[in-house]
């Protein structure tokens, strides 16, 4: 999950909102687990996470 975090949230400043789906398939495991998997590792979900990151960095 580390590795999702840091490129799909932290190297992807000024894009699109992930999508759990495509990040799952990428995986090889279901949109569900992956869910389940980032929330325990993180506390939140991937969006979530996303828009904690993009509000941190608004000027």
């Amino acid at each position: 999950m580390d590795f999702i975090y840091e490129n799909y949230i932290l190297n992807h400043n000024n894009q699109q909102v992930p999508n759990a789906s495509e990040i799952a398939k990428k995986m090889r495991i279901s949109p569900a687990l992956f869910s389940v998997e980032f929330k325990k590792a993180y506390g939140k979900t991937l969006y979530q996470a996303y828009l904690d990151k993009k509000m941190a960095y608004q000027p």
